[in-house]
């Protein structure tokens, strides 16, 4: 009994010996992430108005959606036309937000509106867009496409 304990303990004795610890660092990174979608595409068009007054019947498109996600400080959302709109016509567009401070109504032209501010860290999905067309009767008869850029900049 005596040797057979000797054994166990020289035995342990050795896996102790050889026993080995290790250690590994592991970077890690999270990168910038912004990332936005827009649902579409809207249409609006204006057949009505009132005789006797210039302004005829607007149109208003809320159909379109989009979602944002982001992982950065205040983040907001800018809105641009790629060509001007013909004169005394107005498209007007209103984002609403849960995540950031929108439902503002901006006139679109070439140059960028904020659209949505104070955009907080994280997503907000399905948030509604809605557009407006305005015209005057002396603007005359208007058929055309405006494409809409969206771009996520610092608040």
């Amino acid at each position: 009994m005596k040797k057979l304990s000797i054994i166990v303990l020289v035995v342990a004795l050795s896996a102790m010996a050889f026993a080995q610890d290790a250690t590994q660092n592991v970077t890690l990174t999270v990168g910038a992430v912004q990332k936005m979608s827009v649902s579409g595409p809207a249409s609006l068009s204006i057949s009505e108005g009132v005789a006797g007054t210039d302004a005829l019947t607007s149109a208003v498109n809320n159909a379109t959606t989009y979602n944002i996600t982001h992982n950065q400080t205040s983040r907001k959302i800018t809105a641009a036309l790629d060509v001007n709109m013909p004169a005394d016509i107005t498209l007007e567009i209103s984002m609403a937000s849960t995540k950031g401070t929108g439902d503002v109504t901006k006139v679109l032209s070439t140059t960028a509106q904020d659209v949505v501010t104070a955009i907080a860290r994280g997503a907000d999905a399905n948030r509604v867009i809605t557009y407006t067309l305005s015209a005057l009767a002396s603007a005359g008869e208007f058929s055309g496409t405006r494409t809409v850029s969206f771009t996520i900049v610092a608040n």
